[in-house]
């Protein structure tokens, strides 16, 4: 593969960093609703 220009990558740098942020708080709402969904569960269970 050729090396890629130095402004592609920058401009990849800054594109990645919110990318991650943006997956980062993906994950911390699908964790958020697995929480949720299983403290429903349980207290339906338990009463």
């Amino acid at each position: 593969m050729l090396p890629l220009p130095s402004y592609v990558s920058q401009s990849h740098v800054l594109l990645g960093s919110p990318l991650q942020l943006v997956s980062g708080m993906h994950a911390l709402l699908v964790l958020w609703c697995l929480l949720e969904c299983y403290y429903l569960c349980h207290s339906r269970l338990n009463a």
